[in-house]
């Protein structure tokens, strides 16, 4: 099954709404936040479908979170929809690289020998880890991601560093 997202990066998660005008409270994986503006258009991602909103102000940075406000978000209720949704935007918006959930579905191999299939990547506080389908949890910095080549891996398979 083809995955209708795979075209898209995740850069925030809403964590919850923020007082009663539609404002949220969003934790952004960006390091910049000044560039948001250059990844347009930005959509949560809310089940299957995908939600077109235009931020119009950042403010009051909260722990590791902001609070935001969309022009398409006019209540607490509205907001309160989007409790845990992601913010997403196309990869062709974002700077050229690798991102770390485009490991998700790749196979991991050591020794030449396949251990697993990335499932899921976390950050727990000390670095991000890969999740296999085996529940094994390898560390990202253990993984030969600078080389990796994401258009010429028909295999998708990502080997450990030597």
């Amino acid at each position: 099954m083809i995955d209708p997202f795979e075209k898209f990066c995740t850069i925030a998660k809403i964590r919850r709404p923020h007082g009663i005008a539609g404002a949220m409270l969003v934790e952004f994986y960006l390091e910049d936040m000044n560039s948001l503006s250059q990844y347009k258009p930005i959509f949560i991602k809310k089940f299957d479908e995908k939600i077109e909103i235009n931020i119009k102000e950042i403010f009051g940075k909260c722990k590791n979170s902001y609070r935001i406000i969309a022009d398409e978000i006019k209540s607490k209720e509205d907001a309160a929809q989007f409790r845990n949704c992601e913010i997403i935007t196309e990869y062709k918006n974002m700077p050229e690289g690798i991102y770390l959930e485009q490991l998700v579905g790749f196979k991991v191999e050591k020794n030449k020998k396949i251990i697993g299939t990335i499932f899921a990547i976390h950050n727990f506080g000390a670095g991000y880890v890969a999740e296999t389908e085996h529940e094994d949890m390898i560390l990202i910095e253990d993984l030969a991601i600078e080389d990796l080549n994401m258009n010429n891996n028909p295999n998708r398979v990502i080997r450990f560093k030597k």
